[in-house]
């Protein structure tokens, strides 16, 4: 245990097994300066003044912390204290070990030959052996189970769970985006969401700042196209303070041999016997029926389909896309929901 669990215990025997050298660091990033508000630590060769007070005062307390600690762990003991190091232990530096055999050496401590190699043994009172009324009889070793001479089995191989955004079909209409274009509509996407997942729990007046602050110079073109779909008052309902937004959702899929499936529905708007599941889509093309959806994108409804029917097996469980170029809702009929996973493989 740690030397701080083993505070207020005792034993007839502690062992320090890791005293060597050891090093005070400094994990936080931030510094709490006197009077004035916090900075963040540069590296060594930027370091000001007060920065760097403050940091030499934290590694004096890091130290005065070990001393306390080197304190608990002496007192533990009630018979015998063995103390350990492997690795340096140099007179310079600051580990528990070098502290320990100075302070025995101090009180008289001797050489010893330890088992496991040369030592200091410090100690008082009687300690020789008991003497017994009968002869100790060697001992036999015991015959190890067979599992302590065989190879441990390889771990069973777990299937990672399916995307749905990773399930077999096209996502876009054909000509919706030329060769080599892919990443760049990816990230505008990606983008798109963040700003209609963040926007709706802000004033509008902070949209234009927000939007700079976590997609930056791409702001004001992917900011014109999710006020647009916010300001649709058709959509309201689904930006209700009381929809779920970046909803992440795990389930079996029987019709995918009982894989499990991961994913995050962009929106979910429970209702008292009805759930809506909307999805955000940005593609470029958008298309004019449900049927002309993309078989990739009906597959991904599928799946949320699915998953929250298990969640909800009494509601009315409809889906829907959300086309963001042109700020409008489009639902899904369940056959054509339905129809799409089944068809569909993991790609």
């Amino acid at each position: 245990m740690t030397t701080h669990g083993a505070k207020g215990l005792e034993s007839p025997i502690v062992i320090l097994p890791d005293t060597a050298d050891t090093q005070a660091r400094q994990t936080n990033e931030i510094v709490l300066l006197k009077d004035a508000p916090a900075a963040w630590k540069p590296s060594a060769g930027f370091l000001t003044a007060p920065v760097r007070e403050i940091l030499a005062q934290t590694r004096e307390k890091q130290v005065e912390e070990r001393e306390r600690l080197l304190y608990v762990a002496l007192t533990r003991a009630e018979k015998w204290l063995i103390v350990c190091a492997c690795g340096k232990t140099s007179a310079k530096g600051n580990s528990w070990y070098n502290r320990v055999s100075g302070g025995m050496l101090a009180v008289g401590a001797t050489e010893f030959e330890h088992p496991t190699g040369p030592g200091l043994r410090l100690q008082h009172g009687d300690w020789k052996p008991a003497q017994s009324g009968h002869k100790t009889q060697p001992a036999t070793p015991a015959a190890l189970p067979e599992w302590a001479r065989s190879m441990a089995p390889s771990p069973m191989h777990q299937d990672q769970p399916i995307s749905p955004s990773a399930l077999s079909g096209a996502k876009v209409l054909p000509g919706d985006y030329g060769e080599g274009d892919e990443e760049a509509a990816m990230r505008r996407g990606s983008m798109i969401h963040l700003l209609l997942e963040h926007l709706p729990n802000h004033p509008r007046p902070e949209w234009p700042a927000l939007a700079d602050l976590m997609i930056g110079t791409e702001a004001p073109d992917i900011l014109a196209e999710a006020t647009k779909v916010l300001s649709n008052p058709a959509l309201a309902t689904i930006f209700a303070p009381d929809a779920l937004a970046e909803v992440d959702i795990s389930a079996q899929m029987p019709n995918l041999g009982g894989q499990r499936m991961r994913g995050t529905i962009d929106r979910l708007i429970i209702m008292p016997d009805r759930v809506l599941i909307v999805d955000y889509k940005s593609n470029q093309l958008v298309p004019d029926t449900p049927r002309q959806v993309p078989d990739g994108l009906l597959a991904q409804m599928r799946a949320y389909l699915e998953a929250v029917e298990q969640i909800y097996p009494t509601h009315q469980i409809d889906t829907a896309i959300l086309w963001t170029r042109t700020a409008t809702l489009m639902d899904l009929p369940h056959d054509i929901v339905r129809s799409a996973l089944l068809a569909s493989t993991t790609s």
